[in-house]
């Protein structure tokens, strides 16, 4: 009996023993293996602001450019790191996005590292990303690596600090405006990407030109340099900075005069008065003419001829005052002469307008020479400009033969508006009704594309396009001329009566091309 209490005695006693050898050797390891500390919101939403230093295939190829990279808690020590908008050397790599990154936080200090395959516009196959980095407080330092096929190994180290207060990265120009009258800025301030044009009229002064004040608009909290509201010469093409908010993001715009423009209003007209006769000496009033009438020619002269014959229809380019783009507007009308059609008088008068002149005495040779078409022009033509609105008569008349004057069934009349730049030798030289769209003198055109009926203004704006062969030579002389016709086929006495076109602010826009020393 005693032997066996002895033996449960010993047992229970090597129990106990195993039993506490067991919970020391657990308690041990808790003490041992420690929990990891959690990030917060310190990883959360936050930027980093410093300076990039990057190599290409170990070649430095940037030092010190100002980024900022942003880091987003996705998870439990997890973050996104993102490093947008990344390029070197005038190469767009694009937005550097790695997603969870693991993290072990000590402290105030992060230690991580995360690696992911991207795709970048500036590679068709995916680019293998690797990070790796410290931040010890609010100081961060990575390296990036970014394997770009074709391009190669692009290594990125980065130093920042944590901003307190995000800033804006944008740096963009969204409005440009220069106060000055129509009649020296024609077109105001165009914005094509980085590049703003506008148009003086060709009657500004050089002193008007240095002396523009532009306002200008940027984005929120932006600079710009050279500063808006401040007068500036335009003489040669100024370049304005804006710099984002954060001072990392710099746009250049580039502002220049895109040309001169030699405006043509239609707002001015005079009449014209006979000289009176024996009977009646008080001059009499005949019709209107647009101004200036040295250079500006229509066809009323013509129309008004007419009247010897007995046309009552009267002359067919008339001054508009209420139906207008701006103060005064030109209205060409077709007329239906072919009650008194002859050798002299054709059956379809259309109206014209053009630069140049109308000359009677020519009627006897041919019709079509009274139309003495061009002025000087001195400067390198741009663009034709303008607004025209167009009805078309009912029926099509087909006048070339006054003998046998048919109604064309089914043919809608058109308008014609036209410019041509032409070379020539003599100052007298001119083009006419027989060779304005056929002669070899010819250089360049702009052509209405579009002749068909418009029941409001329509405004164009049209390049000048030389012709095979040909180009521009500052060394030589040259006239330029513009005809706008309510009936396109005019010329050879067909279209529709009544067809009506009205023309307003019409330009053409130039630049200016000083003559090329010859070499001696």
């Amino acid at each position: 009996m005693p032997i066996l209490i002895n033996n449960i005695i010993m047992k229970k006693n090597l129990f106990l023993l195993v039993l506490l050898f067991v919970s020391t050797l657990i308690t041990s390891c808790k003490d041992d293996e420690k929990m990891p500390e959690l990030i917060g919101d310190e990883l959360n939403k936050v930027y980093y602001k410093g300076d990039l230093d990057i190599k290409l295939n170990n070649v430095t190829v940037g030092e010190d450019i100002p980024q900022k990279i942003y880091i987003t808690k996705t998870g439990v020590n997890l973050i996104k790191m993102e490093l947008n908008n990344f390029s070197f050397s005038g190469m767009p790599i694009g937005d550097i996005v790695v997603n969870n990154i693991a993290v072990i936080k000590t402290g105030n200090n992060h230690t991580f590292t995360g690696a992911e395959k991207i795709t970048l516009p500036v590679s068709a196959e995916p680019c293998a990303v690797s990070v790796v980095g410290t931040i010890k407080g609010n100081v961060m330092e990575m390296k990036i690596t970014v394997n770009v096929p074709v391009v190669g190994i692009v290594l990125v180290d980065f130093d920042g600090d944590k901003m307190l207060v995000n800033q804006s990265s944008e740096a963009k120009l969204t409005a440009f405006t220069i106060a000055a009258p129509d009649s020296i800025i024609t077109t105001k301030p165009v914005i094509d990407g980085t590049d703003i044009t506008f148009i003086v009229s060709d009657s500004t002064t050089p002193e008007q030109i240095k002396t523009f004040v532009p306002t200008i608009t940027i984005s929120e909290n932006a600079t710009i340099s050279p500063a808006s509201g401040v007068a500036t010469d335009f003489t040669n093409a100024v370049v304005y900075t804006v710099t984002s908010e954060d001072g990392i993001y710099k746009t250049e715009y580039t502002v220049s005069i895109g040309g001169k423009a030699t405006v043509y209003s239609f707002d001015k007209w005079k009449e014209l008065w006979s000289e009176g006769d024996w009977f009646d000496p008080t001059p009499k009033y005949m019709y209107s003419e647009v101004e200036p009438v040295e250079i500006l020619g229509s066809s009323n002269l013509g129309a008004y001829f007419l009247a010897a014959y007995q046309f009552k229809g009267g002359v067919n380019v008339l001054e508009e005052t209420t139906d207008v783009v701006l103060n005064s507007a030109a209205k060409l009308i077709t007329l239906d002469a072919r009650s008194i059609a002859n050798k002299l008088v054709p059956g379809i008068v259309s109206g014209s307008l053009f630069l140049g002149k109308f000359d009677i005495a020519f009627i006897n040779d041919n019709r079509l020479k009274c139309s003495r078409f061009g002025i000087p022009f001195n400067g390198k033509p741009l663009s034709f400009k303008g607004s025209y609105k167009y009805s078309a008569g009912t029926d099509f008349v087909d006048a070339s033969d006054h003998t046998n004057i048919v109604v064309v069934d089914g043919k809608k009349d058109e308008c014609s508006i036209a410019a041509v730049l032409f070379e020539i030798e003599k100052d007298t030289d001119v083009l006419t009704g027989l060779d304005v769209n056929t002669s070899d003198k010819r250089v360049a055109v702009a052509v209405l594309a579009d002749g068909t009926d418009k029941a409001e203004y329509t405004s164009f704006d049209i390049p000048f396009t030389y012709l095979d062969g040909k180009s521009f030579d500052p060394n030589k002389k040259y006239k330029i001329t513009f005809v706008c016709s309510s009936s396109k086929e005019g010329d050879f006495f067909k279209g529709a009566p009544n067809s009506t076109l009205f023309i307003d602010e019409f330009e053409i826009v130039h630049e200016d091309v000083a003559p090329v020393a010859p070499v001696e």
